[in-house]
């Protein structure tokens, strides 16, 4: 291998462990299930209050501002999940650029 493959892979390898845990996945997957269970605790504390006694009133008051704080964190993760996938695409494009200049995709280079 020439200098400049062996530069090629050093920086394919740095890229690589870079992207290797994808952060905006797990924001995404908090964002949607903190949605859901908002989504959920809103319908309940809807039903509670339809219907209208007192400690019905009091208890959806509560389930309603649990669920708020729930959809507000849901829309926090979202946001902090697309701000991390704007970061990983550039480094995935970079990462294909690589593969392509390093030849790994190519059959004909693994045979020897």
């Amino acid at each position: 291998m020439t200098d400049a493959d062996l530069q090629l892979r050093a920086e394919y390898d740095a890229t690589l462990s870079s992207v290797q845990t994808r952060r905006s996945t797990l924001h995404f997957a908090h964002a949607a299930i903190c949605m859901l269970l908002g989504l959920i605790g809103a319908a309940t504390a809807g039903k509670l209050w339809w219907d209208a006694e007192d400690f019905f009133i009091e208890l959806a008051i509560v389930v309603g501002v649990a669920s708020l704080g729930a959809l507000v964190y849901s829309f926090v993760r979202y946001v902090l999940g697309r701000k991390a996938l704007s970061f990983e695409l550039p480094a995935f494009e970079k990462l294909k650029r690589l593969r392509e200049a390093l030849r790994l995709d190519d059959p004909r280079a693994l045979l020897p």
